[in-house]
């Protein structure tokens, strides 16, 4: 007897953004919005999608708030260079996009 085990993707909105940004050239709108970060994670959020064939599928933002990790290390993310301004403005566009595609976006402090 087989069992029915039902997928769940789970997707790190930042990280994909991250890749997408910094693997495409950089692309804009006709009214000057930065757009590669959102092209790119579309394609490989959707590619991923495709091929999983989940039941159930949600992205995952970190925010500003510190987390459980800057607790433990102050450190943490300390070398770190801050989000250039053409990724910061692209965060909000994708977070719609994808309540607009009915996808889950998921965000908890700490």
């Amino acid at each position: 007897m087989s069992e029915n085990k039902e997928k769940i993707v789970l997707v790190d909105g930042h990280s994909i953004l991250n890749r997408a940004f910094y693997g495409l050239p950089d692309l804009t709108n006709s009214e000057g919005l930065h757009t590669n970060a959102v092209y790119g994670f579309l394609n490989i959020v959707l590619k991923v999608f495709e091929e999983e064939q989940a039941a159930y599928a949600a992205v995952a933002f970190d925010r500003k708030e510190p987390t459980f990790r800057h607790k433990m290390s102050a450190e943490y993310k300390g070398t770190r260079k801050p989000m250039p301004q053409e990724l910061h403005e692209q965060v909000p566009l994708m977070k719609e996009m994808l309540r607009a595609m009915e996808i889950p976006v998921l965000e908890l402090p700490g």
